[in-house]
């Protein structure tokens, strides 16, 4: 019986592909008679068998049976880190109130302390905090990260962004260009450090719209000229603009240095 048994976890990772119900049935089934007299002396396999059946109800979208079997499978130690991963993933679905929020996000910062390798808590924590418009608090995690992570493109850009959002500009400048070091093809970065040099320009020109001297006019151009130079950059790696449009703010530089190209790329704009 004991090696018949052994069969349901067999058949639940057979089926995980091609029937997902009938496979979590099977393991449950292996799960609920683990303390049967027959099979309590036996070896157990129950920690792979929950978090497989976890995975599968996750899949499936019965997310509460997904976070009993994530518990079940966080209680050995082979299967407890990606039980952990799947538990915060049910957590995040299963969230409703406030309360839910505190405890997911609580949680999923615990984890990250633990198991700092993990890219998909960064991504989670990342996401809540941006879909829940909590722009300190993903300030914060950051630059927090940032300390232990100099490295990553990602977390150079997210403070770029958030330093463009506040106007910011030579510190937005700074981060993107802290992110263009670790990847030299990184599009959207390259494409913001335009957009920074070309929006100060435009923000000293207001300034000074009535009395620009030379020395203000050669910083304005020399600001548009070092913004050229990176959405030019945009242009050759994105030339049919998939991922960046660089063609509007492009020809506002050439239309303000004069130069003749402007007119070529405003046909390319669509108004």
């Amino acid at each position: 019986m004991g090696k018949l048994r052994r069969k349901l976890v067999d058949g639940g990772i057979y089926y995980q592909g091609k029937d997902p119900v009938r496979g979590l049935a099977l393991l449950q089934l292996y799960i609920d008679t683990q303390h049967h007299p027959l099979f309590d002396k036996s070896k157990q396999e129950i920690g792979p068998a929950a978090l497989c059946a976890g995975k599968m109800a996750y899949g499936i979208k019965d997310y509460s049976k997904a976070e009993r079997m994530a518990d079940l499978a966080l209680q050995h130690i082979e299967t407890a880190k990606d039980a952990a991963q799947l538990k915060i993933y049910c957590m995040k679905m299963l969230m409703k109130t406030e309360k839910d929020a505190v405890i997911y996000i609580n949680s999923l910062l615990a984890l990250h302390e633990k198991d700092r390798s993990n890219q998909n808590y960064v991504e989670l924590i990342i996401q809540y905090y941006s879909d829940k418009g909590l722009a300190d608090e993903l300030a914060h995690f950051v630059d927090h990260e940032l300390e232990n992570s100099p490295r990553n493109k990602m977390l150079w850009a997210l403070k770029g962004e958030r330093h463009m959002q506040l106007h910011q500009w030579d510190t937005a400048i700074d981060a993107f260009k802290c992110a263009i070091a670790q990847d030299s093809l990184f599009l959207p970065a390259i494409y913001n450090v335009g957009i920074c040099y070309t929006s100060k320009a435009i923000q000293l020109s207001d300034k000074h719209k009535e009395d620009k001297d030379k020395v203000q006019i050669d910083s304005i151009n020399s600001l548009l000229e070092e913004g050229k130079v990176y959405l030019e950059r945009a242009k050759e790696l994105d030339p049919a603009r998939h991922t960046v449009d660089w063609a509007p703010p492009l020809y506002q530089i050439y239309y303000a240095l004069n130069d003749k190209r402007a007119e070529n790329i405003k046909k390319l704009i669509k108004y």
